[in-house]
């Protein structure tokens, strides 16, 4: 019996895996994995020809241009980013707060191969640079939760003396990167010379420091909505509504409102070295 081929990791589609399988009397007997290349097969006519159209008409919509941005979202340095904040992750969080109807956000540039978006922008642009198929939440907060968050995300910094880094935990044995996020609707400043869970310096919102007891409404993607990525301030339990519409088709709808779109960011956020912008 021939198991069903799957693409293999690695490959970047140029093979895929194909398992033989014997089975007597409902016992699997013998087994044997194989790769088999598939750059240089021709596709069988009768699959290939019914899906020609479909695939032309996909490719079609995917290039077409949905709008425009006044000014350049292209992000060519991942890690600068991270550390003074982008218009592309702007841009996230301001389609984010409109969904959801609130004026506190959060988002992450989740690997480095995002490349954020040029002016003209079209499905394609949308569907590349976010990757996940994320829909959103929003969450009662306490101010306590806000400053943990932002505790956790400056957990992100290494500070070796002289110059800043990204901590091992994120990238070693695996690389997380979409577990570092910046926010929008709040002024903040991390201290990366100081120890992990007392980093954050400045949090401010509405123009008065974030107290312990303030109640707060911060719209999350789903994953950090629940916890995910050790943000044990979020959960479930304080979702108090949801955006059942993932976040590609949610940018896309941004932009038809409007065809060419401002961003303007909602925040003030500075990573320092004692008092020393980075």
């Amino acid at each position: 019996m021939n198991g069903v081929p799957t693409t293999q990791p690695g490959y970047r589609g140029a093979y895929v895996g194909q398992i033989n399988l014997t089975v007597e009397d409902h016992v699997i007997t013998h087994s044997e994995a194989s790769l088999i290349k598939t750059a240089t097969v021709q596709p069988r006519i009768q699959i290939n020809e019914p899906l020609a159209k479909s695939e032309m008409a996909t490719e079609n919509w995917l290039d077409t241009t949905i709008g425009q941005l006044e000014e350049d979202a292209h992000i060519s340095d991942p890690m600068m980013a991270r550390l003074h904040g982008h218009p592309y992750l702007d841009f996230i969080n301001q389609v984010q707060m409109e969904a959801a109807g609130v004026d506190l956000s959060s988002t992450a540039l989740f690997t480095n191969e995002v490349a954020g978006l040029d002016r003209e922008v079209t499905m394609r642009d949308v569907e590349i640079s976010y990757p996940y198929p994320n829909t959103l939440a929003v969450l009662e907060i306490t101010g306590a939760d806000l400053r943990a968050a932002v505790e956790q995300c400056a957990h992100y910094w290494q500070w070796d003396g002289q110059q800043v880094g990204v901590s091992k935990d994120y990238t070693d044995p695996k690389v997380q990167h979409y577990n570092y996020d910046l926010f929008a609707g709040i002024n903040y400043t991390v201290d990366v010379t100081r120890p992990l869970d007392d980093r954050v310096t400045e949090l401010i919102y509405h123009g008065e420091s974030v107290k312990k007891t303030d109640r707060l409404h911060i719209v999350l993607n789903q994953y950090r909505a629940i916890g995910g990525g050790e943000f044990h301030m979020f959960s479930a339990d304080k979702i108090i509504k949801t955006v059942p519409i993932d976040m590609a088709e949610l940018i896309a709808h941004y932009f038809s409102k409007r065809q060419i779109v401002s961003v303007v960011p909602t925040s003030t956020y500075r990573v320092v070295a004692n008092t020393k912008v980075l």
